[in-house]
């Protein structure tokens, strides 16, 4: 039996239907591909030009005529407000999370345990599981600090808002004026 069949010639009456019909998946399988690519550059196009007017025009021009909402001709409602951005990058998250214990922000991160065992420490790791299961529940055992996205956003717009002395390059903290519809 042939593994590969250069089916590139011309169709006879003589070929058989299934190597036709793969040959015509084939192009249609090349087509699709280039359709994905075409529609996902168009994609990318469309959501910079999003980017582009909610962040940049419609933001300088509301702010140069002192507006924060307006309503077009169309009724379309639309405001522009400040939006706080954070997150801690895995090279900061040590010296973000220690900030946050040593000024009294530490209640913002959640806590897991995870304990690792070698294949020949299973009766410990058994045994330790059943222990922690007795105590906490059958809810699992785990260990690692870090923050929730939308809890260190939070967090963030409050102590910008109180005026709060924070480093803002080790969350980073940013604010952008961003246009939106309703």
């Amino acid at each position: 039996m042939t593994d590969e069949v250069d089916y590139s010639g011309a169709v006879t009456p003589d070929s058989t239907d299934a190597l036709a019909e793969l040959s015509r998946l084939g192009t249609a399988l090349t087509q699709a591909q280039a359709n994905v690519k075409e529609l996902e550059t168009s994609l990318a196009l469309a959501k910079k030009e999003v980017v582009n007017l909610s962040e940049t025009q419609i933001p300088e021009l509301m702010d140069e005529v002192g507006l924060t909402r307006f309503t077009t001709r169309e009724g379309i409602p639309f405001k522009v407000s400040d939006q706080v951005f954070a997150s801690i990058t895995k090279a900061k998250k040590a010296a973000a999370l220690a900030w946050l214990d040593n000024n009294g922000h530490g209640q913002i991160m959640k806590r897991k345990v995870i304990v690792e065992f070698d294949r020949e420490q299973e009766d410990a790791a058994n045994e330790l599981t059943a222990s922690l299961v007795g105590d906490y529940g059958d809810d699992g055992v785990l260990c690692d600090k870090s923050v929730h996205a939308s809890t260190l956003k939070a967090w963030a717009r409050e102590q910008l808002e109180a005026g709060a002395d924070i480093p803002l390059e080790l969350f980073g903290i940013h604010v952008r004026r961003i246009a939106k519809i309703g």
